[in-house]
């Protein structure tokens, strides 16, 4: 997949940015996003399970680490924001997730540093731009 960076102004852009992403995911891939809090993650995510179809809703799973989504394709949607080692990931199974044939969606890589330092796949960037219109985000993705 090519690196490519888009300009959204609206959490309506956003969702269709996401939407189209959404084409190119297969079952069994993972996509690590990264971001600071608020920055869009989860509506990007949003607006993947939306582009499979999904449309009741999605939260980020801060504190219960992962939400299955029965989207089609089945989704697993990571939230990692409040794991304090990578043991904890291991009593909810979190391999048994990864290499099953469901998509999985991870919010906050960075904590699982060894689980992912040498990741090579789909990586979602978003970034805030400081500008008059709060909803104003910098997509990259590689």
């Amino acid at each position: 997949m090519m690196k490519t960076e888009k300009i959204t102004k609206s959490y309506e852009e956003t969702i269709e940015l996401a939407k189209g992403f959404s084409k190119d995911l297969r079952p069994g891939d993972t996509v690590l996003f990264y971001g600071d809090l608020g920055a869009g993650k989860t509506c990007f995510i949003s607006g993947i399970l939306e582009g499979f179809g999904f449309f009741d809703g999605v939260s980020s799973p801060t504190f219960t680490i992962v939400n299955e989504y029965p989207s089609s394709p089945p989704v697993n949607h990571f939230d990692l924001y409040r794991i304090k080692s990578e043991d904890e990931l291991d009593e909810i199974g979190f391999y048994e997730y990864l290499y099953s044939d469901k998509i999985n969606l991870i919010e906050w890589p960075e904590r699982a540093k060894g689980i992912f330092s040498e990741y090579s796949g789909k990586i979602i960037k978003v970034e805030i731009i400081q500008t008059e219109n709060e909803d104003e985000r910098i997509i990259k993705v590689e």
